[in-house]
């Protein structure tokens, strides 16, 4: 292979007018600098700037000129008057000399397999090649004599073509006539062949022994010895390795003249293996893929046009479709190596046309090629991995699904980085659609997962680690993406510990989700509000909003559970979430603290929905929460938090009053017990002392908290007048 491709030509489309006074000056420049041939300026000339030609007319010069009485020639070109093209005028049209040549060899053709059906008979082998042979003599003969002709250069062109492209055929029927058995015959082939090959060096004008004469000559020769056993195979696949070793060779070739004849040379040989031979389907599939990868490569390093495209798109198919059936008839080698080409030059096309068909293409390819690669061992080594997987990542044997859950990982992760490809080289619209392919790969993965602890709890580690990768990877830091990582990492988590300690109980996923926000909370103090923003910054600050799902989540089991729940006094651990945030309430920022206190105080709100209807731990929940809201609005000074921490005081002082009653109807002691009726005065009483000091010192938080006393005592007066008078009533 050539170390140093050339890079891909690249080719100028000018429109001039054809006008132009300097034009001719124009083509003889390009000419010297050999940017263009004597061909082209001929082909030019004969189509743009050419016209009819009307003979000299001579005129009279008038009475009295006598200075011009020579006759005076003008020969002026006049254009030709487009007219309405009739039928007849538009047959003219479409008829060319290469139409006519070949409508001629149809009827030559024809008319020899005429005298085939009925003579063929009558004619030895070496008559019958014979025949062919002057067909080819004729053709390349009367070609040359149409090249020293004048205006006839299509003939002679189209003619010596027609020979060429007989030679592989006449290579052919020496083979099948089976010339060799005699000596005559053999000395016949041999001097035929030396012609032939002549004649195509004639035509090629290549040295001898340059790499594209002797592939051609190769090609023809290769079509002798196909009764010999596996040499059709040795054949065709030795003529598209050697094709394919010249690509490489000389870099870039396109479709031109000489490349075509050995691409025919090559479509011979499988032609006459396929639909002649009839050689087994199993296999010819790699030898079809390589010739559809041959055209695609040839077309993708020619300029751009109608043929060239449809070429390119026929390379395709015919790749692509080898490909396909090569998974269902072929070796497994050959379908690796049909993905390896198809993949190759499907990514070459995503580089340069960028059309989101390619890339699903390369995504179906690269998934059966990944599911191919374990039959490249034994049977017994598939046995072996596909047991491991079964019997250790999902416990059981019935799992076919589960195991594509874990295997297929490394193929995603090729698919991550095809995407991070992409949007490195700006092809957005290609990054989001393989970024959309990769969800959508990882969703599937693990669904198939979902049964199956154990694969699940793998498949989703795995997941998170690839999502972390990538976040990390992205510069600047996305907190979405952050976020995203963060929850797989809870969700993996939480799948682990129910496939390692199954069953749980629901009073211990309680506990479980509950240290899991208490984590959390903590890890987000380690987050530096001034620090620049990365990776692990963003994670301790999505902790600190995770923390609070959890506690949810935790406080969701702890209400399925308070009827089973014994000890009850274990209820109480859920004010570990209030005095969590009390506490980190004084090492965050202003916003944030607001936020922990808040937090707090709504989770002892919480708290008394569980706990109040236990008198064992009543008191001693009303007691911590009057306790943290004071703690909460030393923190803020804020009226609603005073209003509440004056009445869980009160609150916690009318329990303590009622345990001491020992009455078994609380409620009823409330209203009707005269030592109630007495502690509630006594309240009021210690309400209003506290109005009257705090009204002594100018401070806000005490302002408050007299606005909050002075409210609640008017309201605790009230209801004990009114306990007295329906009392007197």
């Amino acid at each position: 292979m050539n170390p140093h491709p050339s890079p891909k030509k690249q080719f100028l489309k000018i429109s001039v007018d054809a006008s132009h006074p300097q034009l001719l000056n124009a083509l003889e420049s390009w000419l010297e600098l050999s940017i263009i041939t004597q061909d082209q300026v001929k082909s030019w000339g004969q189509q743009y700037l050419s016209c009819d030609f009307i003979p000299p007319v001579p005129t009279i010069p008038a009475p009295g000129d006598f200075a011009e009485e020579s006759l005076v020639v003008a020969a002026q070109p006049v254009l030709r008057v487009q007219r309405a093209p009739g039928f007849w005028s538009a047959f003219r049209d479409e008829l060319s000399v290469r139409w006519l040549l070949f409508l001629g060899l149809f009827l030559v053709v024809m008319s020899s397999g005429v005298l085939a059906a009925t003579q063929w008979h009558r004619v030895s082998f070496l008559g019958q090649y014979l025949i062919l042979f002057c067909y080819t003599l004729m053709s390349w003969g009367i070609g040359f004599w149409a090249k020293r002709q004048e205006r006839l250069l299509i003939t002679s062109q189209s003619l010596q073509t027609l020979a060429i492209l007989l030679i592989p055929i006449n290579f052919w029927a020496m083979d099948s006539l089976q010339l060799h058995r005699s000596l005559g015959g053999l000395i016949y082939s041999i001097l035929a062949g030396l012609i032939l090959i002549t004649l195509y060096g004639f035509y090629s004008q290549l040295r001898l022994f340059s790499p594209l004469f002797l592939l051609f000559a190769g090609l023809s020769l290769a079509q002798g010895g196909w009764r010999l056993p596996l040499f059709p195979l040795i054949a065709i696949y030795g003529g598209l390795i050697g094709f394919i070793c010249y690509l490489f060779s000389r870099g870039t070739v396109g479709f031109n003249k000489i490349n075509l004849l050995s691409l025919y040379g090559v479509s011979i040989l499988l032609f006459r293996g396929i639909f002649v031979i009839n050689l087994p389907g199993e296999n010819l599939t790699l030898a079809i893929g390589l010739y559809g990868w041959i055209i695609q490569y040839m077309s993708l390093n020619s300029t751009t046009n109608k043929l060239n495209k449809f070429l390119e798109n026929l390379g395709t198919v015919i790749l692509v479709s080898s490909w396909y059936i090569a998974t269902n008839f072929s070796s497994v080698w050959h379908t690796i190596l049909l993905a390896g080409l198809s993949l190759k030059l499907l990514w070459r096309r995503l580089q340069e046309k960028s059309q989101p068909i390619d890339i699903i293409f390369i995504f179906i390819i690269g998934l059966v090629t990944y599911l191919k690669l374990p039959q490249i061992n034994s049977l017994s080594s598939q046995e072996l991995i596909s047991n491991f997987f079964n019997n250790i990542l999902t416990g059981t044997t019935n799992s076919p699904y589960a195991i594509y859950g874990i295997t297929l990982f490394p193929y995603l992760w090729i698919w991550r980085w095809i995407s991070t490809k992409l949007y490195q080289q700006n092809k957005q619209q290609l990054a989001q659609l393989s970024g959309l392919i990769t969800l959508v790969l990882g969703l599937v993965l693990t669904s198939f997962t979902l049964t199956h602890p154990r694969a699940q709890s793998l498949n989703l580690w795995l997941t998170t680690l690839t999502i972390a990768y990538t976040t990390y990877r992205i510069k600047p830091v996305r907190y979405n993406l952050v976020y995203g990582t963060h929850v797989f990492s809870i969700i993996a988590l939480v799948s682990t510990i129910d496939w390692l300690f199954s069953p749980l109980t629901t009073y211990q996923w309680y506990t479980i989700f509950l240290i899991l926000g208490i984590v959390q909370w903590l890890i987000s103090v380690l987050q530096k509000s001034n620090s620049t923003l990365t990776f692990f910054q963003a994670w301790y600050k999505s902790s600190w909003y995770l923390a609070f799902i959890s506690a949810t989540i935790s406080y969701y089991f702890l209400l399925n559970t308070l009827n089973i729940i014994e000890p009850k006094s274990l209820i109480l651990t859920w004010f570990t979430v209030p005095v969590i945030l009390t506490i980190l309430a004084y090492y965050r920022g202003i916003k944030t603290r607001k936020l922990a206190i808040w937090g707090s105080t709504i989770t002892v709100i919480l708290a008394q929905i569980v706990t109040f209807s236990f008198p064992n731990i009543r008191i001693i929940s009303l007691g911590l929460s009057a306790v943290i809201l004071l703690i909460n609005s030393l923190g803020l000074a804020d009226l609603f938090l005073t209003r509440l921490q004056v009445a869980f005081s009160l609150l916690w002082g009318l329990v303590w009053m009622g345990e001491i009653l020992k009455g078994d109807n609380f409620w009823g002691i409330i209203f009707s017990h005269p030592s109630w009726m007495l502690a509630q005065g006594v309240g009021v009483g210690i309400l209003w002392l506290f109005y009257l000091l705090s009204k002594r010192y100018p401070n806000y938080l005490l302002n408050l908290y007299s606005q909050s006393t002075h409210e609640w005592g008017t309201l605790l007066c009230g209801f004990t007048l009114a306990q007295l008078s329906i009392g007197i009533l």
